[in-house]
Formats: structure tokens, C-alpha cells, sequence
């Protein structure tokens, strides 16, 4: 069956090993770099631009909006999402997030800004996604580096049982159906931080 038909569907080595690999090594270094300005009093916690120290959804787990690196995957990998969907897309944001052991992810639907999304594993110890398609049928779905699921976050509901690992990378990449739908997610291009959004979110948002 079709992403058309599912509303997901896997993508092998959408990125390869070694991409997966530097950008598990750079999240975890990015997650270093804030933990040592925080202690050093050089940023403030209010400030999210260099990533934050949890969200809504993933209480005390670093994650990152619109680390230009990881924005920059967007664009790289427009074209082939667009093959693989058969949609025109716009580019959105990315997030990612260093998982750690007892996190989970509750059951959700993703907001306007994430109408097609793919989530890439980057490295670290195994951790399905669970999700409904486009028939009800729960489907539970195990990536290695590189690996990612593209699926339709407004619709498809989707979730994460408790981690029984250590560490996880995970990355996530959104675009919209049309340029309408908050281009950039309201910045003025990718590679932007929270900072400059129109709407400053403290958090990465859910319906």
C-alpha cells in the first residue's frame, strides 16, 4: 500500500549511515555546548535558541527548534518526500530530541505546521513508534540510523510507549501543504531559532 493510501510509510536510508551518525555525535554535542553555557550563566533559561532542557511533551529531555544543520535537511530532502507522497510541499521546521530512559510520548495528533513529517532515527538504542493509519489499524514501526517513517502528523495519530533504553536520537522535519500554512513556521527562513518566530512557542506544539 501507498503513502496515499496509509498516510505513512517507511523510508529506508533516507539518510545515509554515516549522516546519521555526525548528526547523532552533533546532537549530543549540542546538548553539551547548552548543559555548560547554562552552568556558566552565559544564556538564560528562558532562552531557547540553543536548545532547551524539555518540552510539553518530553519533560527534562533536551531537544532543539531550528538548528540550521538539522533545518537544512528539510530542503536537502524536499524532493524526494515529494516523490514519495506525490504532494507539492513547503518547508516548515525541524526538532529533535536526546530521548532518555522512562520518557514516553502520549498519543496526539501534530499541529498545521507538521502536515507531512518524517521522523529519522539518528542513532542510539532501538525505540518503536506506534501510530494508526489511515484505517485504524495500529501499526508499531523499529528504525535503525538513517531509517524514517514519513507520515501525516494532523492525521494519523502516533505516540511512543515508555523507552526502556538509555539514549535515543531522534530527528523530526515538517512541512505544510502550501506556503500559506506559515512558511518557515513564521520565520524568515530556515535555520532560524524559536527567537525568531512570530509566535515565540516554548514548546514543540500539539493540537
Amino acid at each position: 500500500m501507498s503513502f496515499k493510501d496509509r498516510g505513512y510509510c517507511i523510508q529506508k536510508q533516507i539518510i545515509d549511515k554515516q549522516l546519521a551518525d555526525f548528526l547523532y555525535s552533533y546532537l549530543q554535542l549540542k546538548k553539551k555546548v547548552f548543559n555548560t553555557m547554562m552552568d556558566m550563566n552565559l544564556i538564560s533559561p528562558y532562552n531557547l535558541d540553543w536548545g532547551g532542557k524539555g518540552d510539553s511533551m518530553c519533560p527534562n529531555t533536551f531537544a532543539i527548534y531550528g538548528d540550521a544543520a538539522m533545518d537544512n535537511l528539510i530542503a536537502f530532502l524536499k524532493k524526494k518526500v515529494e516523490k514519495e507522497t506525490k504532494l507539492k510541499l513547503t518547508e516548515s521546521y525541524s526538532y529533535a530530541r536526546l530521548y532518555k530512559k522512562g520518557d514516553d510520548l502520549r498519543k496526539h495528533r501534530d499541529r498545521k505546521a507538521c502536515a507531512v513529517s518524517l521522523t529519522i532515527n539518528l542513532g542510539g538504542d532501538k525505540w518503536p513508534i506506534f501510530l494508526l493509519d489511515k484505517k485504524g489499524i495500529k501499526t508499531d514501526i523499529t528504525l535503525k540510523p538513517g531509517d524514517a517513517v514519513l507520515y501525516q502528523g494532523t492525521e494519523l495519530p502516533h505516540w511512543r510507549e515508555q523507552f526502556k533504553g538509555q539514549i535515543c536520537g531522534q530527528l523530526f522535519l515538517h512541512y505544510t501543504l502550501s506556503s500559506a500554512d506559515t512558511l518557515y513556521d513564521s520565520r524568515k527562513h530556515l535555520g532560524l531559532p524559536n527567537s525568531a518566530t512570530e509566535k515565540k512557542r516554548k514548546f514543540h506544539e500539539i493540537n
